[in-house]
């Protein structure tokens, strides 16, 4: 269970495997979807342990039941993806780029509206627009068969597990907190998180 969560999550998703009975890495390209929003409440001690942790009385834990559930929810706004097999291929990223000073009020219905944020493809010195609808046919995987002609053309006959899917997931937290800054001397400073991302 959760007790606290970070203003920014990475989620990394375990394509590439060792198979021991080859003792030969390969890549796993099974389906898998992941949402714009990450609700983690139902994972949390104070959605799960609320009253057990309020008969305790222990001062951390009764500020860890405190946090408020918006805590809890993440936006995703960036995914790496990864094109190949588990010996070779290519890395891009998709990036929500409304974020920091961009970013809409976290009070406002529009800031889950993910898909009509804008978004970016990050591929090498190449960068692009990218419209979010997309988004499954890039990152959630699935075999060869969903791959274009020109993809399937550039594939060695012996290559096993190719395919195309995210890597790494990036989310932001709905209600961020305030960033400590540690200075040399050992005196810390809150700064909010608005202003470290502009």
């Amino acid at each position: 269970m959760i007790a606290e969560t970070p203003n920014v999550l990475f989620v990394h998703l375990q394509r590439i495997l060792l198979n021991y009975d080859t003792f030969e890495s390969e890549k796993i390209n099974s389906i898998f979807d992941f949402p714009s929003i990450l609700d983690l409440r139902p994972y949390s001690l104070k959605a799960n342990l609320k009253e057990e942790i309020s008969k305790k009385g222990d001062s951390e834990l009764t500020e860890m039941m405190n946090l408020d559930d918006d805590s809890f929810i993440y936006k995703l706004v960036g995914v790496t993806i990864h094109t190949g097999t588990a010996q070779h291929g290519h890395y891009y990223s998709l990036i929500n780029r409304n974020r920091g000073d961009k970013e809409c009020d976290p009070r406002l219905e529009k800031w889950s509206n993910v898909e009509k944020d804008d978004w970016y493809k990050f591929d090498d010195d190449e960068v692009s627009v990218y419209f979010y609808s997309g988004m499954a046919g890039e990152a959630f995987g699935g075999d060869s068969a969903s791959l274009s002609n020109d993809e399937v053309t550039k594939l060695l006959a012996s290559d096993k597990g190719y395919g195309k899917s995210a890597y790494m997931l990036v989310y932001e937290c709905k209600k961020k907190r305030d960033v400590r800054q540690v200075q040399e001397d050992g005196t810390e400073t809150k700064i909010g998180f608005k202003s470290v991302t502009k």
